[in-house]
């Protein structure tokens, strides 16, 4: 009689595994989707539409039955700005968005898991007020890149995040401006295994080139640029990433501003005022070599960092523990 229940159990509990399998939906979108597309392999839809048949069906409750919108190589035209909508609820601006996504457990991958042969390409125009994605809700976005979008305010020209929950991991960002808010590329959200490529502008508004708000992991950000403070990052936290020649034109924190930055390298980052590398950040267990500014470290923490062969002072009312400080040429290090 028990194995009779157990065997009974096992199969009722298996049907609802498998049942959970079946509600899982994959729709495929292709740059060349048509409008009356079934979202199949063989006839793929538009990545808006794609994405807005995964987000009309019924609220998933775990990955097991999640919907998958899998992006077909090539690269995804959105130069003409004039698709989507404002979501205020998610932003906290105005501006237009090309894709909404509002709903738990839903990816968005590209098919071939690289980055370098998915491409969503905007058309970066000072006037701009449209960003490529408004993520809220426990999604991932996955193996594309996203370039080439400006906007002239708001937050995340690239991906706007209501919080840290959605999840970006192998994407690259490049080319991406703002003019006067918020990280140039990425607002929020969570990010993995990712490059921050020549974002930002020069204008005496933008902050954060790459990630403002952002807990990043095991990321690369090389020749980003801000007009006031924070390079390549402002706010958030960084770990195991490396920081290559981002540049703050007016304010300070080459790289990162008010970051928390553990187990990074931070190489040939400049500043045209205080702090070459940071500013106001805490840096545990990071190397920062070959800066060039007013001071490396203006404000921040310094705990089991080396600061190497800087064309600068090493740290400007800074902590600094169990550090090497090394070919400085300001006269003195200050400690807070």
């Amino acid at each position: 009689m028990k194995g009779i229940m157990k065997s009974a159990l096992l199969s009722l509990f298996a049907l609802v595994f498998v049942s959970h399998i079946l509600n899982a939906a994959t729709y495929y979108a292709s740059p060349f989707g048509g409008a009356d597309a079934d979202f199949s392999l063989e006839n793929p839809g538009s990545l808006q539409a794609a994405v807005k048949a995964a987000c009309t069906n019924a609220t998933r409750t775990s990955w097991n039955d999640c919907d998958t919108v899998v992006l077909l190589p090539g690269t995804y035209d959105f130069r003409d700005g004039s698709k989507g909508a404002a979501n205020k609820s998610i932003t906290g601006d105005t501006l237009t968005n090309n894709i909404v996504i509002s709903r738990n457990y839903i990816r968005v991958i590209s098919q071939s898991r690289s980055p370098t042969n998915t491409i969503i390409m905007g058309a970066f125009t000072s006037a701009s007020k449209t960003r490529a994605f408004a993520l809220k809700g426990i999604i991932e976005f996955s193996g594309i890149t996203v370039s080439n979008f400006y906007t002239s305010e708001g937050s995340g020209s690239a991906i706007c995040c209501a919080d840290t929950t959605p999840v970006i991991t192998n994407c690259i960002f490049t080319k991406n401006g703002n003019g006067y808010a918020r990280g140039g590329a990425v607002y929020k959200g969570s990010v993995y295994n990712s490059k921050f490529l020549t974002n930002g502008s020069t204008t005496d508004k933008c902050y954060g080139a790459g990630t403002f708000h952002s807990k990043v992991y095991n990321s690369y950000y090389k020749g980003n640029q801000t007009g006031r403070d924070g390079g390549a990052a402002r706010y958030g936290e960084c770990y195991n990433c490396i920081f290559d020649s981002n540049y703050s034109h007016g304010m300070a924190g080459g790289a990162v501003s008010n970051v928390k930055c553990t187990d990074c390298v931070f190489i040939n980052n400049k500043s045209n005022q205080f702090g070459s590398t940071a500013l106001s950040s805490t840096l545990i267990n990071c190397v920062i070599t070959n800066s060039s500014g007013t001071v490396a470290v203006n404000g921040g923490k310094c705990i089991n960092t080396e600061i190497v062969k800087c064309k600068s002072g090493a740290a400007l009312d800074a902590v600094l523990v169990d550090c090497l400080i090394e070919n400085n040429v300001a006269e003195k290090v200050t400690p807070g």
